[in-house]
């Protein structure tokens, strides 16, 4: 990350500077082509949910769907996706007698 800032700032700093929204949208390439590596390895399934704090980055979903060739499913608030994951896991656990609170 640290290689990363120095990039970025490099190219904000460059006479004539490159314009801060190329910028941020070639970080946002590049984070997602470290994804699509991963991807890759998996597999990509026929329908695709992103869900975090990243899904509210527009960037990174408009690039991770050009990617794809189509749209990615977007919950109303991703960035609870885990968090209300969890909540359910620890009630079934609960119920199941294998954790209390």
């Amino acid at each position: 990350m640290v290689f990363a800032e120095g990039e970025i700032l490099s190219f904000i700093h460059k006479d004539p500077p490159v314009p801060v929204a190329d910028v941020i949208a070639g970080a946002n390439q590049c984070i997602v082509d470290g994804l699509w590596g991963m991807v890759q390895r998996v597999g990509v399934p026929s329908e695709l949910l992103i869900c975090g704090g990243v899904a509210r980055n527009a960037g990174i979903v408009k690039a991770i769907e050009a990617r794809l060739g189509k749209p990615v499913l977007l919950p109303k608030q991703p960035q609870y996706v885990r968090a209300l994951g969890a909540a359910i896991f620890a009630r079934q656990m609960e119920r199941e007698g294998v954790a209390s609170c």
